[in-house]
């Protein structure tokens, strides 16, 4: 009891109070219960390691130093991350935000088959003093970074670099991680890569079993900004794979968050089967009522919807917002990340309106609530620019802020840059500028085969537009070369999807514009060959209306005229009386 009295004492209080009297008593309310159930986790912890080591006698000596060094850690990292001097309303969905990403994780304190594998603590006390010392500044660090606060972190960077344990296994890994994420975020990719490498490897060697875990979430991180091929991309996601199955016996919460990040990856590199896999091995992990099964149907509910699945992608994206506004209360700010993620999803199913609603909101929360450096707003601006892509002149405004913010940290060499430049060109098509559409869309797709791979979803998205900008500007044979290549990816990675119809659907107008009526009848009866019914009525319409326009052109009119009835009725449906218009007069045609 009085073990863990002395631990709980030493986490601050002060914080739901400023919060009250700034009056953000929702913030105040949240903080205080996080507050609350860490400091009664420390106590109980200290309670677990007595009872069991000196009433019980079940762990031994070793077992018990090891869980009061790891519960001396935690309370010391509290001490510092809750030490908050300026609180204002308009900082208090941040400082939320903070305190629930930076208080460390108590379970690995009180698991005795995690301890048992980990390394020893020094038995000197001068010594072991150091190692706990600069454990918590590893800690604290490594947390700031994550939240990209670079100047809350350097003074712990700072004393670790003249820490007399700095070399130690039992630091010397924790140092090096927090030296990788701050490369990364100088955009010293190699640097950052040999780090966290080295980082991992001696994390291993030490059965460090956090550290391995937090380099490996950083290497796949990077991954993500590569080619699907490349050879460290794999090895990397297959080393985390590996990692947590061993894991998952004693240390089933870290390796339930290692099979989130697997699954991210997987998702991102088009591999949609490997995704889900991995995100059922998170449910099977996952402790309940951990946070890492929301993230984890996050990422579910988006692979759920770039398959197809689009009901059951929306109501799992739903459920999960819903938990997560429970949770960190509605205008937190990774509640806007999380909604602009899903604008985007809806996006991509041609779900404008609610879309478009969602963007809105993200934008209005991570504006008014997240601190203007964090990278994450420059994400929800992309997200969010590609949603509103009708207004012109917002989404330029939005993408431009983004774009220089991304080259001030990374370069013009980035697959963020790429995709800001993807987006800004449609805006330049919508001006009635093909030609310099051009010139952005071939930058953007050059740098985005060179850093991700050819076969890449977001190479099919440039090629899509570039498709568009070469018909309108009346080059029907590039036209019809890049939106061929903007099928075949989608026929690869995601098939039978909306995507894949609209991009046939492409390849069939251009194929007829070039009087080329045979590609448009085979890329026209593919796309209305797939089993599964679309999600949006246009994804089938325009395949059926350009095979019925390919018909009437072979003299076979009469199969023409179903097709172009079912894609009147959808057009109408959805009011788009140009399209309506154009079906009319290709019906006076086959009469």
């Amino acid at each position: 009891a009085n073990a863990g009295a002395a631990l709980a004492a030493q986490v601050p209080r002060e914080l739901p109070a400023k919060l009250r009297a700034a009056g953000a008593t929702d913030a105040a309310e949240r903080v205080q219960s996080t507050i609350d159930g860490f400091a009664t986790g420390l106590a109980g912890g200290a309670r677990t390691a007595c009872q069991a080591g000196k009433q019980r006698r079940e762990w031994s000596p070793e077992l018990v130093a090891k869980s009061e060094s790891c519960l001396d850690v935690a309370a010391r990292s509290a001490r510092a991350l809750l030490a908050i001097e300026t609180v204002t309303a308009a900082s208090a969905p941040d400082i939320v935000r903070r305190v629930n990403r930076t208080l460390p994780d108590l379970v690995s304190c009180t698991s005795p088959t995690y301890l048992a594998a980990s390394p020893p603590v020094p038995t000197d006390p001068a010594q072991l003093e150091a190692v706990i010392t600069a454990r918590t500044d590893v800690s604290i660090a490594r947390t700031e970074l994550e939240v990209h606060a670079i100047d809350r972190a350097r003074p712990h960077l700072e004393r670790l670099a003249s820490s007399p344990v700095r070399t130690s296994p039992l630091v010397a890994p924790g140092i090096a991680v927090v030296d990788g994420m701050l490369a990364f975020h100088h955009g010293e990719l190699a640097k950052a890569e040999k780090l966290l490498a080295d980082a991992y490897y001696a994390a291993r060697a030490a059965d460090d079993d956090l550290i391995t875990s937090v380099a490996l979430g950083q290497l796949l991180m990077m991954t993500t900004e590569r080619a699907a091929d490349d050879p460290a991309s794999r090895s990397w996601l297959r080393i985390t794979v590996a990692d947590a199955e061993r894991l998952s016996a004693r240390a089933p919460w870290l390796a339930a968050r290692m099979y989130v990040a697997a699954a991210r990856v997987a998702d991102a590199t088009g591999d949609s089967p490997g995704a889900l896999r991995h995100l059922e091995r998170t449910r099977a992990l996952a402790p309940a009522g951990d946070p890492v099964i929301v993230q984890g149907w996050l990422v579910e509910a988006g692979v759920l919807m770039w398959t197809g699945k689009v009901a059951e992608g929306i109501a799992l994206y739903d459920r999960a917002i819903a938990l997560e506004i429970e949770r960190l209360g509605a205008d937190h700010p990774d509640i806007g990340q999380i909604l602009s993620d899903y604008a985007a999803s809806l996006i991509a199913a041609d779900r404008e309106a609610d879309a478009i609603a969602i963007a809105e909101r993200a934008l209005a929360i991570v504006e008014r609530s997240a601190d203007p450096n964090d990278r994450l707003v420059d994400d929800v601006r992309v997200n969010v620019a590609a949603v509103l892509i009708d207004d012109n002149a917002r989404a330029r405004a939005l993408l431009e802020t983004a774009r220089a913010n991304y080259i001030a940290h990374d370069g013009v060499r980035n697959s963020k840059v790429a995709n800001v430049d993807n987006n800004l060109a449609v805006l330049l098509l919508d001006d009635g500028k093909p030609e310099q559409a051009i010139v952005m869309l071939e930058e953007s797709l050059a740098t985005t085969e060179q850093l991700l791979g050819a076969d890449r979803t977001e190479v099919a998205e440039v090629l899509f537009n570039l498709a568009v900008a070469h018909r309108a500007k009346g080059d029907y044979g590039a036209a019809l070369a890049a939106a061929r290549r903007c099928a075949d990816i989608y026929g690869a990675k995601r098939p039978g999807t909306d995507r894949h119809r609209t991009s046939l659907a492409m390849v069939a107008a251009i194929a007829n514009q070039r009087r080329d009526h045979a590609t448009a009848l085979a890329a026209t009866e593919t796309a209305l060959g797939f089993p599964k019914p679309p999600e949006d009525p246009q994804s089938t319409a325009w395949p059926q209306l350009e095979r019925a326009r390919a018909l009437i052109a072979v003299k076979r009119k009469a199969e023409a005229r179903p097709l172009l009835a079912a894609a009147r009725a959808s057009y109408a449906a959805i009011g788009l009386p140009g399209r309506v218009e154009e079906i009319d007069r290709l019906v006076a045609q086959t009469r």
